[in-house]
C-alpha cells in the first residue's frame, strides 16, 4: 500500500483548481484558432475576442469566465493507495475553498436548492469516484459555468428509437439553447446506462482532448456527424450571431443498458471549456 501525505495532496489539488480556472487548454486554443481562420467578419473579430481573452487570463492572472463555476471532480482511485492524516473528500475541498478565496473567483454555491444561501466557499464540490488497478490518484477537475449546465438535456427514448431520432433531439437541444451556453460550445454526449448514469457519461466526455475520437468506430462516425450537421445547419454560430461555428467538438460515452431503456444525455460546454487533471 502506498501512502500520500494529506497536506502534500492538497497542493497538488490546487495546482489544478488554479489552472483549470485561469489556463485554457491547448487543444481548446488550437481549435478555435483553427475555426477563427475559417471565418470572416464580425464572426473573426468574435472569435479574436475570444482569443484575446483567453490570453488575457493567463498573462493577468484573471479567470477566463467571471461564473468561476460549480468544482466537479472526477477521481481514479488506486486500490493500493491511501491518504496519510486526512481523506481526500477533505482535500478536494479545502483546495477549492482555498483557491477561490485566494485569487477572488465567484461563489457560486448554494447550500439549500429552494432557500439559495450561498456558502461563500465555492464548496462543497461535486466529486465523482472510480476505483482502479494501481497504486496511482489522478484527479480530474472542471469548473462548470451555469449557463451551459442550464442548457442541458436529458430524455428517455423508446429502445426501439432509431439514430435518426436520437441525433435530431441533439439537434433540437443545441438550438433551442441559442445564445446561452456563449456558444461555440463543446457537447458531451452519454448514452446509455440509466437515467442518472447517461448525465455522468456525458459530463465524463467533455474532459476528452478536442479531436479525441470514441474508440467505438460507429460510435466516432457519429460524432463527426452531429458536429458537421449542427454546424451546417443550425445557424446558432458565434455567440448565437450565426456563422460556420457552432460546436467545436462532440464527444460521446456509451454503456450498457436495460432492454426496455434508451437513455440520452446531452451535456453542454461554452467555449471556454476549463479542465486540468494530475496523477499522483
Amino acid at each position: 500500500m502506498r501512502f500520500i501525505e494529506y497536506s502534500s495532496l492538497v497542493e497538488k489539488i490546487k495546482e489544478i483548481v488554479y489552472r483549470a480556472n485561469f489556463q485554457l487548454p491547448s487543444d481548446v486554443k488550437k481549435i478555435i484558432q483553427k475555426k477563427r481562420d475559417a471565418e470572416e467578419g464580425r464572426n473573426k473579430k468574435l472569435l479574436n475576442l475570444i482569443i484575446e481573452n483567453y490570453k488575457i487570463a493567463e498573462k493577468e492572472e484573471l479567470p477566463l469566465c467571471q461564473d468561476s463555476g460549480i468544482a466537479i471532480f472526477f477521481v481514479e482511485m488506486g486500490k493500493k493507495v491511501a491518504v496519510k492524516n486526512g481523506s481526500i473528500n477533505e482535500a478536494l475541498d479545502q483546495a477549492v475553498r482555498e483557491i477561490y478565496k485566494k485569487y477572488s473567483l465567484r461563489k457560486s454555491v448554494v447550500s439549500h436548492p429552494l432557500k439559495r444561501e450561498n456558502t461563500q466557499t465555492n464548496t462543497p464540490p461535486i466529486i465523482y469516484y472510480e476505483m482502479v488497478e494501481g497504486d496511482r490518484i489522478k484527479i480530474s477537475f472542471m469548473p462548470k459555468g451555469g449557463g451551459s449546465e442550464n442548457m442541458s438535456r436529458i430524455k428517455m427514448f423508446n429502445p426501439s428509437a432509431e439514430e435518426e431520432e436520437i441525433v435530431d433531439f441533439i439537434f433540437r437541444t443545441v438550438k433551442e439553447a441559442g445564445p446561452n451556453p456563449c456558444p461555440p460550445v463543446i457537447l458531451g454526449i452519454g448514452m446509455g446506462g440509466t437515467f442518472d448514469y447517461a448525465p455522468f457519461l456525458a459530463k465524463k466526455a467533455l474532459l476528452r482532448d478536442i479531436g479525441e475520437r470514441n474508440k467505438k468506430r460507429d460510435i466516432a462516425n457519429l460524432e463527426n456527424r452531429i458536429t458537421r450537421l449542427i454546424n451546417e445547419n443550425s445557424d446558432v454560430g458565434i455567440q448565437g450571431l450565426g456563422g460556420k461555428t457552432t460546436v467545436l467538438d462532440t464527444f460521446i460515452e456509451i454503456y450498457p443498458c436495460h432492454i426496455a431503456s434508451l437513455p440520452v444525455a446531452v451535456n453542454i460546454n461554452c467555449h471556454s471549456s476549463r479542465h486540468s487533471e494530475v496523477v499522483i
